[in-house]
């Protein structure tokens, strides 16, 4: 690629038994060298082999500092609680880096390395002791391009410094900024090129210079239009809510813009330079807890972008630069989610496919106990229906995966990092040297606010008591927790290995900051603690690597914000990005590391730097330091690609807008009929089906809708179009939700369309009804059918099951009011005369035992005689054997009775092509709250424990340290669902330590149990009467799956998946359940499946997806979707990919004229393709087309047909047909 220049070419030879490499640069081109040779860098190997880290004896390094801070300080003003930083570089030019620790209440200190692990404080001698001052943040970078590192300190309450490096060990302070003293609780700081001048911008990060209310303080207030209003000092920092609770906020962050003069401007927040995500300049400045900052390239443009961590209730700001300084927020769906105490933030490419993830911090602790003792902090609302473009804060890590679109999923429950405990720093780095980036987590607190026991004590102490702070704050008790090492396994999830690799401290760890105090090539670790001496880690990693420094032009000496890949190491890809500041208080060394592994070729390095300009070594050699220079051609970004995995034009198109409606949903308590409930069942649906309802031979669109709302119709033209048909009667001003959609009985030309309307929101004791709809019946009316009161059913489906020509009707008991999770009936109803009518026999033998979330009809032996398949809640996978019209419960007998789920969805298709139907389970998937295994299933614990009539529940869940099952919920929480619980313990601390068992004391013996085993979504091939666990790929566990819709998409002759993702109805302290935008799983064979990505697949449906449909909506041979949205538009999508694939109609009798049941395969010379289904409903909720799309790798010479009943029928093709019909008399009708 022409615009890589120069290409650097390293000389090398041995100097006292270490390898040192010259590398030479600029050059114009491969065979032209030009320019200075830097200094030769030694590289040494580490002695030891395993990974991990030593703490270097302060006795042997000579560092003799503590970060001091009193009890009787800490209660004064709480944010001294915060701690300080460390900033790590080589400020003396020796090739050594040092170490600047900063100090709350005493001088800070700056530790000149003397080699082998030896420091000496010379800070007085250098001028940055900044004593007098409560010291914070610092971070070493070159601020005036000199080549000399100067420093910025930042204090709480001011002033804020730059040390500008005079050479010689001799630093020059100034106010930043200059002649301003800014009484700021000032706390981190970044630095980049922001503007692209070539000199670097400084950001600081306000968080307060007192905390305020939490120390006791009463801000004066006066009534103004008859409200009270903060006035004096903190009347922007106190608001005062419309229920009079008091709400303190931090301070605003501050911008400054280097002039190239040694001057800073502070960049005016209402000036222009931010603009909120719809592009207008922000009104006002943010008054935020800014806790940490970060410049990096969130969208991959080459310009660094900012994210600010941001505590407490203010919101995080993530701002994206349009590379002239210019910065816009992140576009709401973008993000769809924070951590809600941000503590610090890193990026990695943490899966290696060229984008940069992140991972930001909080507070949830990792241990039972503590997570049962400590309280959430903030109110916690229900989620608002129909808001999709929100981004709520919730109370764990967050661990943020890039997309590749510039959007990101929530990952950090499948993968083990929600919870780290009181986190302050979170740093990036590959400890084992494997090509994936680990994690390294510092945290701790002087007290543990969050303490529940704590917090009643402090209550106790009295107001207005002498020495009131102090006593309130003395009532929580230490928190000094370990720190954690997660090791990045490569697939996105992560194992804890702190104790093994040496970094358990269990020291108040704040700042924490990155450098090769060695030079032996991998990055050491120091971190400044609070009342104790800092920790200095050694690193000991053995294996090979290759250091990376750079060498910028101009005002950027370091080459800040260059992004730099490796090719070929450990890893294929390996990319990170030179930072500056950015860490929690602290800053790195400008050095970045990377894993050699096992030399198998040429390993290459590429920089990509801030100008634009681009850098390439080739033949790197391990073990070796490169030190590489910025050519001085800008080039461009054009055409430039960072990304691991190739672009692709999408495979979708959206059509959405060819529709143009939403689902309606209306607000319903749930938890006022049972307070308990583990989640809002009022916002399942809705449910849609596509079918050709109106005769016109065009499939419609129909969809289901809410309490309150309508349902809507669309008819098709057959090109793509569509036009909205208003319904009438029932259709309007729906008295509960329309759920499961199926066909039903037909005229012989056109179906019934049948609806299941819910009856979970009307009145206890109101039926449920199935309405039927069809235009040339003239029929639009609810439907006589029995049906138990009290229970809820939430889905149909339709078939022929005895072959008699009619078709049968199943629905599905969901749950009970108020009694949830009971198990209920479900009805099946058989087609006698003109009604269907209820089959008794079916009730009495298999009616009641489970909570059905789905159902449909599947012909899983190939008899002609449909089997009954049941998605249960809190329980299996359930297979109803169909033996010529009579169902036996079959479902240990296919091997299904093992996995107990909460299956929301199932659905059935032929994925490995071996004419067999496949099954495949929505279930909640890994990133969820919730934890279950075979060996340590979830329980959900039910009774009437306090006698009122509704089910109590207890969700409970395996804990290792107790070795028993413990309750989920805390004792806050479990005393609102039964009051009688907090009167069996003393404490918090008592109930967090107590079994389930011991929680439910005498009620135990009378409770109810329901359990599940498993929360993946789960594929299972059809072994011919017995069924085998096929694992899907991860990004199916990422987020719940409800619809699942299966056809060959891209006509290679494997069927593909979609599933329809999300659930936001959760408890509002559980956060939403949105990760997913609507995932397709190619089929790859032997039933194998390969996830797409959102920017290969074109599908980015951000809201609750509920039902999903297939269709071919222009009718060209390649299969379209539609997917549901709950309280959002429906999504319609035109397949613009795939290779285009044989149309076939069916059809069958009058009472059954789609010819449901009915499953088919074309030969392709001596194989054939994978089986397809006409089915009526299935899935969840919905109806796809009765217009089956064949895939045809090749060209195809034969159908077979299994109509209902067993007939089997085989017949040639018509040469070049694109579209035929087939009757049941077997004829064979070419339509284009």
């Amino acid at each position: 690629m022409s615009w890589w220049l120069p290409w650097l070419r390293p000389r090398m030879g041995w100097v006292g038994g270490a390898l040192w490499v010259f590398l030479a640069g600029p050059c114009e081109a491969a065979e032209s060298v030009r320019g200075k040779q830097p200094e030769p860098l030694p590289v040494t190997q580490s002695p030891t082999t395993h990974a991990g880290f030593s703490l270097v004896p302060l006795s042997e390094s000579g560092i003799s500092f503590t970060n001091m801070l009193s009890v009787a300080r800490a209660a004064a003003n709480h944010n001294f609680m915060n701690g300080s930083g460390v900033a790590l570089g080589d400020f003396d030019g020796d090739g050594l880096c040092d170490i600047y620790l900063c100090s709350l209440t005493g001088k800070n200190a700056l530790y000149q390395n003397l080699g082998g692990w030896r420091f000496r404080n010379v800070a007085v001698e250098a001028g940055v002791e900044g004593g007098g001052r409560v010291s914070t943040g610092a971070a070493f970078a070159d601020l005036n391009g000199d080549g000399r590192l100067d420093l910025v300190v930042t204090a709480c309450g001011g002033p804020n410094s730059v040390y500008w490096n005079q050479g010689k060990g001799a630093f020059r302070e100034a106010v930043l900024p200059p002649g301003e003293v800014m009484r700021t609780g000032s706390t981190s700081v970044a630095f980049a090129d922001i503007d692209g001048d070539g000199d670097l911008d400084v950001y600081v990060a306000n968080y307060g210079e007192i905390s305020v209310l939490r120390s006791g303080g009463m801000p004066a207030t006066r009534k103004v239009n008859g409200k009270d209003e903060v006035i004096g000092r903190f009347r922007h920092r106190i608001r005062i809510r419309d229920d009079g609770k008091m709400v303190e906020y931090g301070e605003p962050d501050v911008l400054y813009r280097n002039d190239g003069q040694g001057g800073f401007v502070p960049v005016p927040w209402t000036g222009g330079a931010f603009l909120d995500e719809d592009g207008r300049p922000l009104a006002s400045s943010p008054w935020d807890f800014g806790l940490a900052v970060m410049f990096r390239d969130i969208n991959g443009d080459g310009f660094p972008d900012l994210y600010v961590c941001n505590d407490f209730q203010t919101p995080d700001r993530i701002w994206i630069n349009d590379g002239r300084g210019v910065f816009r927020a992140l576009p709401r769906l973008a993000l769809r989610q924070t951590s809600n105490f941000s503590m610090s933030v890193d990026f990695a490419d943490v899966d290696r496919d060229g984008h940069f993830d992140f991972f930001l911090a909080d507070m949830l602790s990792r241990s039972h106990v503590l997570r049962m003792v400590q309280a959430d902090g903030n109110e916690r609302l229900p989620h608002p229906i129909g808001e999709i473009e929100d981004r709520p804060q919730v109370r764990q890590n967050s661990l943020m995966r890039a997309r590749g679109d510039g959007t990101f999923s929530a990952l950090a429950r499948s993968s083990g990092l929600q919870a780290s405990d009181w986190t302050w720093s979170s740093v990036f780095l590959d400890v084992d040297l494997d090509g994936f980036e680990d994690l390294l987590i510092g945290n701790g607190h002087m007290f543990d606010a969050q303490d529940l026991d704590g917090v009643d004590r402090s209550r106790a102490v009295g107001r207005g008591v002498p020495g009131e702070s102090l006593k309130k704050l003395e009532a929580y008790p230490e928190l000094k927790t370990p720190n954690f090492a997660f090791r990045n396994r490569g697939d996105l999830t992560f194992e804890e290995r702190g104790m093994a690799w040496g970094f358990h401290s269990t020291e108040v760890s704040h700042g924490m900051a990155l450098g090769d105090l060695d030079g032996d090539g991998d990055l050491d670790v120091v971190v400044n603690v609070l009342n104790a001496p800092p920790l200095v880690y050694r690193n000991d990693a053995g294996g090979a690597r290759v250091a990376v420094k750079l060498r910028g032009r101009g005002g950027n000496t370091s080459g800040i914000g260059a992004r730099i890949v490796v090719r070929g190491g450990a890893v294929p890809f390996q990319s990170q990005e030179m930072i500056a500041g950015g860490r929690y208080l602290s800053g790195d060394e400008a050095k970045r590391v990377f894993a050699a592994g096992v030399a198998r070729g040429s390993m290459t390095i590429e920089v990509f730097w801030r100008s634009g300009a681009a850098s390439k070594v080739e033949s790197v050699l391990p073990g070796h330091l490169y030190e590489i220079e910025e050519p001085a051609e800008a080039g461009s970004r054009s055409g430039r690609s960072l990304s691991a995995v190739p672009a692709s034009v999408p495979f979708f198109e959206d059509w959405t807008g060819r529709v143009g409606q939403r689902h309606e949903e209306s607000l319903f308590n749930d938890f006022e009929r049972q307070p308990a409930l583990i989640h809002r069942f009022s916002q399942l649906g809705p449910g849609v089906a596509v079918a050709d309802l109106n005769g016109d031979a065009h499939d419609d669109l129909f969809l289901g809708g809410g309490r309150g709302g309508r349902a809507l119709l669309f008819q098709g033209d057959g090109a793509g179009s569509f036009q909205a048909v208003a319904l009438s009667g029932i259709w309007t001003n729906l008295t509960d939700d329309v759920l499961g959609l199926a066909l039903g009985m037909g005229d012989g030309e056109a179906p019934m369309l049948a609806a299941l309307l819910s009856n979970y929101e009307s009145p206890p004791g109101s039926p449920a009804r199935v309405l039927g709809w069809h235009p040339k019946l003239q029929l639009d009316r609810a439907m006589p059918l029995e049906m138990g009161a009290g229970v809820v059913p939430a889905t149909l489906a339709t078939a022929d099951m005895d072959g008699d020509g009619d078709l049968d009707l199943f629905v599905g008991g969901r749950l009970k009011w108020g009694r949830y999770p009971e198990p209920v009936p479900s009805w099946l109803y058989r087609w006698e005369g003109d009604a269907w009518r209820l089959d008794r026999e079916w009730k009495d033998q298999h009616g009641s035992g489970s909570m059905v979330s789905a159902a449909l009809w599947s012909d899983l032996n190939v008899d002609g005689f449909p089997e009954l398949v049941l998605a249960s809640d809190w329980g299996p996978v359930r297979v109803f054997a169909n033996e010529r019209g009579k169902l036996k419960e079959a479902t240990e007998d296919w091997g299904l009775g093992g996995p107990h789920g909460r299956w929301n969805s199932v659905c059935s298709a032929d994925l490995d092509g071996d004419g067999l139907m496949d099954l495949v389970a929505g279930n909640w998937g890994a990133n969820t709250p919730w934890t279950a295994s075979p060996a340590h299933p979830m329980e959900l614990v039910y009774g009437d424990f306090d006698g009122n009539g509704q089910f109590d529940l207890v969700e409970a869940q395996w804990e290792p340290s107790l070795n028993a099952m413990v309750p989920l919920r805390n004792l806050q929480w479990m005393s609102q669902a039964i009051p009688m619980a907090r009167s069996r313990f003393a404490t918090h601390r008592d109930y967090g330590k107590a079994s389930l068992s011991q929680v439910l004391g005498d009620w135990a013996p009378g409770a109810g149990k329901a359990w599940v085993s498993t929360l993946e979504t789960t594929a299972w091939l059809n072994r011919r009467g017995k069924f085998e666990p096929l694992k899907l790929p991860p990004p199916a566990q990422w987020a719940p799956v409800f619809g699942i819709s299966a056809s060959d998409f891209n006509g290679d002759g494997l069927l593909d998946l979609f599933l329809a993702e999300n659930f936001f109805a959760m408890r509002p302290e559980d956060g939403r359940l949105d990760a997913g935008t609507g995932l397709l799983l190619f089929g790859i064979g032997r039933g194998e499946m390969r996830a797409a990505s959102s920017e290969e697949t074109g599908l980015r449906v951000y809201g609750e997806q509920r039902g999903c449909a297939v269709a071919d909506w222009d009718e060209d041979g390649r299969p379209d979707l539609a997917v549901a949205q709950n309280a959002a538009a429906v999504r319609v999508f035109r397949n613009a990919a795939g290779k285009p694939g044989l149309r076939v109609r069916f059809a069958g009798p009058r009472r059954n004229p789609s010819a449901l049941g009915l499953s088919a395969r074309l030969r392709h010379g001596d194989t054939w393709g994978p089986r397809q289904e006409v089915r009526g409903g299935g899935g969840s909720l919905s109806q796809d087309s009765t217009i089956l799309v064949f895939p045809q790798p090749s060209p195809p010479s034969a159908i077979q047909v299994v109509w209902p009943g067993g007939r089997v029928m085989e017949g040639a093709l018509p040469a070049g047909a694109r579209e035929i019909r087939i009757n049941e008399e077997g004829k064979i009708e070419k339509l284009r």
